[in-house]
């Protein structure tokens, strides 16, 4: 199990995500035009990465538990053993670390006896940290046009959490972008390994398929999008002999995978679960 001790590869995927239907991100502040502003920094538009990784691991959690794999947030199983669920496991790690355990033993320790789940392996824990950094989406011009500085107000009903039906009365304001709107995409992965490929280009998969929706009121349609397939992926990687750690430090040079590398990860990884399944 690879640790964060080294860095043994890094993938940088980036590209453009586009809204394919009006979205909503609230800011949780509200001004003279609406209940709920849409997020943002320095005045534009954007999407926070929190936002978009929130929905993308879930979207892949749902994907893994569906083919049977191990991921223990949607495991039926209660004698999950993963550490992000179980309290035997948690509390198992925290007398190994009060006896000075080093990090090293630490991993180890949690990479056995399913201990860290498929996801969790990939996505993080509260005791094992993330390969995978998604940054902040700032909005990008389109067809170098001008973007306005104002979004689309829209009014909308208060849900009775009990009836589960519009409340009287209960009107509410909230700004939302535009379909069609454009912003700068950026996912950088390090140190995976084994699964770890599959299980994060099934989220990308979705992405590019347009099969993830951000933000608030998805049940009424809100908050589709796509990523376009003009992504770029860079990576180097100590199993790759011609794109080593060495040779990006010394010459600034990465190696460059079609997009197509996406949907070959996806296809590993699930004649992996089926073969495992016999």
């Amino acid at each position: 199990m690879n640790t964060f001790a080294k860095l043994d590869n890094r993938y940088i995927f980036t590209g453009t995500l586009m809204s394919t239907e009006a979205m909503h991100i609230g800011s949780g502040e509200g001004d003279v035009r609406s209940d709920s502003t849409f997020v943002k920094s320095n005045g534009n538009f954007h999407i926070p990465g929190s936002s978009l990784r929130g929905v993308f691991r879930s979207t892949v959690e749902r994907i893994v538990a569906s083919l049977g794999d191990h991921t223990c947030l949607l495991s039926p199983n209660d004698q999950e053993k993963c550490i992000t669920i179980s309290r035997d496991t948690q509390e198992k790690y925290k007398e190994k670390v009060g006896k000075g355990e080093k990090d090293l033993d630490l991993v180890k320790w949690l990479s056995e006896k399913n201990r860290l789940c498929k996801t969790c392996n990939v996505f993080g824990s509260t005791h094992y940290a993330s390969k995978v950094r998604i940054a902040d989406l700032p909005l990008i011009n389109i067809n170098s046009q001008a973007i306005q500085p104002e979004g689309i107000i829209r009014t909308g009903n208060f849900i009775d959490r009990d009836t589960e039906t519009a409340s009287d009365g209960a009107l509410f304001d909230f700004e939302v972008i535009e379909k069609g709107f454009q912003f700068q995409f950026e996912i950088i992965a390090e140190n995976l390994e084994g699964d770890d490929f599959g299980i994060l280009s099934l989220g990308l998969q979705e992405l590019l398929i347009g099969n993830i929706t951000i933000g608030a009121r998805a049940s009424v349609g809100l908050g589709k999008c796509q990523l376009n397939d003009d992504v770029s992926i860079q990576f180097f990687d100590n199993n790759d002999h011609k794109f080593t750690l060495k040779k990006y430090l010394e010459d600034d040079e990465m190696g460059v995978l079609p997009v197509g590398w996406i949907k070959g990860r996806v296809k590993e990884y699930l004649s992996g679960v089926f073969k495992m399944k016999g």
